[in-house]
């Protein structure tokens, strides 16, 4: 029993040795780069981040941006401008884009030339992430056939798990189901 009651001082006293954390170094040691590192640009919403072959661009809310770098800073220039916000961007080899937009759907393409891809049911409002291979299959995640993207809280806590990547021929459209009974797929990486 004394032992017990020396456990429960030591939990609960006001001396140091009970609840002591340990110090901030090696790989406990915050990193602090990304909030000090130099604001090059300033966009509100900024979202999307993607370099293509031949430049960098970005999102914010339901515009695609291209970012130019130049020795007096970053500047955007909007380049295209779609219906709703746009959800995902995605760059092939070739240059072509393809980017997703909350509730529409795909577009494929580049400005001024966007072609829609017709999807299936459910799939078109919660696009999350595309991601083109190196044969220019576009992989495609879909969030969820329930909710739309913005309510991503909604289907985790419903313990939802109706997301799908799909693989989408951009040129014919065709597609086909890689794998179905997701919670919520969010991003595509190639290895």
């Amino acid at each position: 029993m004394a032992g017990l009651g020396t456990f429960v001082r030591r939990l609960f006293s006001a001396d140091d040795a009970g609840i002591s954390v340990p110090a901030m170094d090696g790989v406990f040691k915050p990193d602090n780069r990304l909030e000090e590192a130099e604001r090059l640009l300033s966009l509100p919403a900024i979202d999307n981040l993607v370099a293509s072959p031949a430049r960098l661009l970005c999102s914010s809310g339901n515009t695609l941006f291209r970012i130019d770098l130049g020795r007096a800073g970053a500047s955007a220039v909007a380049i295209a401008e779609f219906a709703a916000p746009i959800s995902f961007v995605a760059s092939a080899p070739d240059g072509r884009l393809a980017v997703g937009i909350e509730g529409e759907g795909l577009q494929i393409g580049q400005p001024g030339t966007w072609r829609r891809i017709g999807l299936p049911g459910g799939v078109a409002s919660c696009l999350t992430a595309g991601l083109f291979t190196v044969d220019g299959s576009l992989y495609l995640c879909v969030g969820s056939r329930k909710h739309p993207a913005r309510d991503w809280k909604r289907d985790l806590m419903e313990g939802g798990s109706s997301g799908v990547v799909l693989a989408i021929d951009p040129d014919s459209g065709s597609q086909r189901e890689l794998a179905a009974g997701l919670a919520f797929p969010n991003g595509a990486v190639m290895l």
